[in-house]
């Protein structure tokens, strides 16, 4: 009985401090962008007659060629107004097909043939930031950071951080600089106004935003190695309904 009452002790205590966050995913036509996993899925399609040497394997590649064209049409949209970046940094195709694969083929009786395709956002970014110019910042010294956002702010892969006053205290040029070397990606996940804290990191932060790619803290609250850990992947963005 006494060991019973342990266990139960442990499970709410655990219970107490783990807060439930749900993925933050956006649409846009056929591109689905998911902040949580860093992954874009999106999807390909080929109709009408088989291909003369009646494969379904050529149907398949047409398909695969579709999609792929289709993102690459929509690229501006998702880099200019969801990551953050600039028009001049699109990705070329050849980045964009080393970034993607299929999770799934589904064949139609009519001769249809839709792939599923999924592309690495790390994969896309780091090969687009290649021109970047910014000062890579160092994994050592930095500590995971929790970072609460109202639910109005807007997910950006890279991003820079400013104080109450303005200025800066982590650029958008180091952050993807530091990206292009190697760095993840940080992840972005909601989750509601009254639950704690998720428990990920030691540190947490209060910020604001009204720009895509901008965030502001107060400079009381900033600490150097914040920088160092939000340019390496090791913040959890978190926007709070």
């Amino acid at each position: 009985m006494k060991t019973l009452k342990i266990l139960s002790v442990v499970s709410l205590s655990l219970t107490a401090f783990v807060a439930k966050s749900d993925p933050l995913v956006e649409k846009d036509g056929r591109l689905e962008i998911n902040w949580s996993t860093g992954k874009v899925k999106f999807y390909g399609t080929s109709v009408g007659q088989l291909p003369k040497d009646g494969t379904w394997r050529s149907h398949e590649q047409r398909a695969w060629g579709e999609g792929l064209a289709y993102f690459e049409k929509n690229l501006e949209g998702i880099y200019a107004k969801k990551l953050g970046l600039s028009e001049s940094k699109l990705v070329e195709k050849p980045a964009l097909i080393k970034a993607t694969t299929s999770t799934n083929t589904t064949y139609f009786g009519d001769s249809r043939v839709k792939v599923s395709l999924e592309a690495s956002l790390n994969s896309l970014i780091s090969q687009t930031l290649a021109s970047t110019s910014g000062k890579a910042l160092p994994k050592n010294g930095s500590t995971r950071v929790e970072i609460r956002l109202p639910a109005s702010a807007s997910a950006s892969a890279v991003v820079s951080i400013q104080d109450e006053k303005g200025a800066e205290l982590l650029s958008q040029a180091d952050m993807a600089e530091t990206i292009k070397n190697g760095a993840n990606l940080n992840k972005w996940v909601s989750n509601t106004n009254d639950s704690p804290s998720l428990n990920v990191a030691p540190a947490i932060l209060e910020a604001t935003s009204s720009k895509r790619g901008v965030l502001k803290v107060k400079s009381s609250d900033w600490k150097p190695q914040f920088a160092n850990a939000i340019a390496n992947g090791q913040a959890t963005m978190i926007l709070v309904r």
